[in-house]
């Protein structure tokens, strides 16, 4: 009678401690469903919240980046002057805000590659200038990559971050 009664008490927690693991595993899985969903949300929303900060960083980025190019390139005095003036402006001014670090070593490495005097027309392009202005678009193009999440080729001719 005993081992009739046991069998039963067991009979019957049998089934409720599988149902009571039932619960608890439906519930953990739609916790971390909920935290994983959550998450994401958050994710999204970080990023979304960012955009209008990495759209003018892109934007400062390109212009700096085209100035760099015109200043290696151009040999027209007055578009050089013009460029000049830019690349000071972005340096000193608004790309300071927004730049990452790359950029930054790449600006400082352009700046201090140009000529301390007023180049005559005879003197342009400033060919000397070009592989600055490479790595400084590489360094945007990788700041660029980062923070828009955007998955471009590798360059075979890249200049590493660190050669920047």
């Amino acid at each position: 009678m005993a081992d009739s009664i046991a069998l039963a008490v067991v009979g019957d927690i049998i089934p409720a401690l599988l149902a009571t693991a039932g619960v608890a595993a439906t519930v953990a899985y739609s916790a971390k469903r909920f935290t994983h969903e959550q998450q994401r949300k958050n994710d999204e929303q970080h990023q979304k919240n960012k955009e209008p900060f990495l759209t003018r960083q892109i934007e400062l980025s390109f212009d700096a980046c085209d100035a760099a190019a015109c200043l290696a390139t151009t040999t027209d005095l007055n578009e050089w002057k013009r460029a000049y003036d830019t690349f000071w402006r972005l340096y000193w001014g608004p790309l300071g805000i927004v730049e990452d670090r790359d950029v930054e070593a790449a600006m400082v490495k352009f700046g201090s590659a140009l000529p301390e005097t007023m180049p005559t027309e005879n003197e342009l392009p400033i060919k000397t200038l070009t592989g600055a202005s490479l790595r400084l678009s590489h360094s945007i193009r990788r700041q660029t990559q980062r923070n828009w999440r955007v998955d471009l080729p590798t360059l075979k001719n890249e200049v590493p971050a660190e050669q920047a």
